[in-house]
């Protein structure tokens, strides 16, 4: 046999033992897949997902049946104004949804904005399921806080998209959702503060903007919760104590201060977990972080 030939050969056994390695896998998943109702008949993997995809375009159909094709298209249109009045006439839409208890349609609403847009290569698209989230929870008004695990998460992944317009929007809609369902949110402190952090030192000027906002408004709903936990708090803070970069060292601090402001919280009795942290900033090379490192320890001291 010529060279040439041995070569196809081998190639040709090569790709018969992997695409016989590949089937073989595929069996075995199946296998794990099935499972038994009733304990009579098995159902085999691919009627699951038969199952899974009918149920998805239900859904789906449920959703936009509530749902206008002009609003569900102008929710990422590249123009704000239409992304602002589709989200107008969501809110409406979900207030009448409140209203008439249907509470199936409501979720089935909020998971085809995020299956629709939130992994969407378009910037736009993902811009449209933010103004949206926060257009459904001002919607539902008291009873948005039973749909904040759907609603929230979403919201908090997009601070960290590549494009700084997608984060500015994400900040928006945290703020918006926030102002809403108030002391509600703080189930989500610890990834909001997390998200806040990075925020602070983002590169675009208009996101740090949006983000001190938020971050205002987050202290706020804190100072007037009873629900907020600082020992969850504290270890975070710490883990952050050793972050160098000023913006961060300047939102730390901030945090600190207004924590130490709080009647029922005594951050004193927590020195021990970011003393070390508030000593390097005293010898920092900004002159305001020296200063806002001087305070916070004269507060603390008196």
């Amino acid at each position: 046999m010529m060279k040439s030939e041995t070569t196809l050969v081998c190639i040709f056994m090569f790709f018969f033992f992997a695409l016989h390695q590949c089937v073989e896998m595929e069996v075995k998943e199946m296998e794990k897949s099935n499972y038994q109702i009733d304990g009579k008949r098995r159902v085999k993997s691919s009627e699951i997902l038969i199952l899974n995809r009918t149920r998805l375009i239900s859904d789906m159909s449920d959703a936009l049946s509530v749902v206008p094709a002009a609003v569900h298209r102008n929710l990422s249109d590249k123009l704000y104004e239409k992304r602002k009045n589709a989200a107008l006439d969501l809110e409406n839409i979900v207030k009448s949804l409140t209203s008439a208890g249907d509470h199936d349609k409501i979720s089935k609403v909020i998971e085809m904005l995020i299956k629709e847009f939130a992994k969407s290569p378009q910037p736009n698209h993902r811009k449209g399921v933010l103004i949206g989230l926060a257009a459904v929870t001002v919607g539902l008004s008291s009873e948005a806080a039973q749909y904040l695990e759907q609603i929230v998460p979403t919201v908090i992944n997009s601070v960290s998209d590549q494009d700084s317009q997608v984060r500015y929007y994400a900040c928006e809609a945290l703020y918006n959702i926030a102002k809403a369902v108030r002391g509600e949110l703080i189930i989500f402190f610890i990834q909001i503060f997390d998200a806040l952090c990075k925020l602070s030192a983002d590169s675009d000027a208009n996101v740090q903007s949006a983000a001190h906002l938020l971050d205002r408004l987050i202290k706020d709903i804190v100072m007037e919760s009873d629900q907020f936990s600082i020992e969850e708090f504290i270890p975070l803070l710490k883990e952050r104590m050793n972050v160098l970069n000023p913006h961060v060292q300047q939102f730390r601090v901030g945090w600190i201060t207004v924590l130490d402001s709080v009647p029922d919280i005594d951050m004193l009795g927590f020195l021990p977990d970011f003393l070390d942290g508030l000593y390097n900033m005293l010898s920092d090379s900004s002159h305001e972080i020296r200063q806002h490192a001087k305070s916070v320890l004269f507060a603390l001291r008196s």
